[in-house]
């Protein structure tokens, strides 16, 4: 295939603020390339790929301008070096054959160019790498739910050729804000997110890394996605107050594992400028009386308070649709056992 679609995976923190003053929320934090990178060093596992066997990124060096990811299929391994900023990811230097595990290669010469992702983030955003292919972001609402958990993310689309020709081909990124990409599919093949591990202590040669995906891929099963889809939250009343708006919300555990160091956040979605649907809002205010273990069936009743000045005059916020977070653990607090769903009202309450 002529198009080389290289990879830039990751998982972020959620930014949490108590207070937001409605000065901050501007045009460049919105549009922000730099949100959809990863914010740490980690381990990703996806499976699918080359012969749906499944492959194996290592993002193991952040600067505030550069990423380093080693990237491993069942054929063999690349490292790549990427250039960030506010308004472009985009790889600067490869290596492939022996030295894949050398301590860093971010301060090799550029020997190669190949954007990712450009701003601004908005539905309508075109760039190209090679002659005949054209690169969109095509949807900025875009909700996934995979084995790694549920994201809301933004849909890039690779075309290639002339709609209609014999080599025409069309491939799609999917990237989650705060973890990089999550998912890609084209015609014939569709990788996804299963898996993250921090442990990078671990993996000293490619021989670990074959043996970390074949032990993902065994350990990895579809209940967890279904399971994700149980948790309700549902807004029982809102207040207008002078100072601001109460909400009081019930969080059902429906799954049938226990719940444990959850964390519930209400938002105000972004509005597009063009008007083509919603983006996350990062300033969000964390729900109190909630509970460090919730049994599976209980029901747990949790309060927010938004103060008026973080809204008010404010007509890029939907204040009458919020968007609430859930992050967490079942039944033990390990990687494998996070989840996060992300979604409105609707979104929490549909099976």
């Amino acid at each position: 295939m002529a198009i080389l679609m290289i990879l830039i995976v990751g998982i972020g923190m959620v930014m949490k603020l108590d207070n937001f003053n409605n000065n901050s929320m501007n045009e460049e934090v919105i549009t922000s390339v730099k949100d959809f990178i990863p914010s740490e060093p980690m381990i990703k596992v996806f499976n699918g790929s080359v012969a749906n066997k499944g492959s194996v990124d290592v993002i193991d060096l952040i600067t505030d301008n550069n990423i380093q990811i080693r990237s491993f299929n069942h054929v063999a391994g690349i490292v790549k070096v990427c250039e960030i900023n506010e308004r472009e990811i985009k790889v600067t230097h490869t290596h492939g054959g022996a030295g894949l595990f050398a301590e860093s290669y971010l301060n090799e010469e550029s020997d190669f160019e190949f954007t990712l992702l450009k701003g601004p983030i908005k539905k309508g955003t075109k760039w190209s790498n090679h002659e005949n292919s054209v690169y969109e972001i095509t949807n900025t609402n875009v909700m996934l739910k995979i084995l790694a958990g549920t994201f809301d993310t933004i849909e890039v689309t690779c075309r290639h050729g002339d709609d209609g020709a014999k080599d025409y081909h069309e491939s799609k990124a999917y990237y989650a804000k705060g973890f990089g990409i999550v998912k890609t599919e084209d015609e014939k093949n569709v990788s996804e997110l299963i898996k993250i591990d921090y442990n990078l202590k671990q993996l000293k040669s490619a021989k670990d890394v074959y043996q970390l995906l074949e032990q993902s891929k065994k350990e990895v099963k579809s209940e967890p996605v279904d399971e994700i889809n149980k948790i309700e939250i549902t807004i029982m009343n809102m207040n207008d107050l002078p100072e601001g708006k109460s909400f009081k919300l019930k969080l059902k555990n429906g799954t049938n594992h226990l719940i444990k160091q959850n964390d519930v956040y209400l938002s105000f979605p972004i509005k597009n400028k063009d008007g083509n649907g919603y983006i996350t809002n990062l300033c969000k205010t964390e729900a109190t009386h909630n509970k460090l273990d919730i049994l599976a069936g209980e029901e747990v009743i949790l309060n927010v308070f938004i103060p008026i000045e973080n809204y008010i005059n404010n007509d890029l916020l939907d204040i009458d649709d919020p968007q609430i977070e859930i992050k967490g653990y079942f039944d033990k607090v390990k990687i494998e056992n996070r989840f996060q769903r992300i979604g409105d009202t609707d979104f929490f309450s549909d099976h």
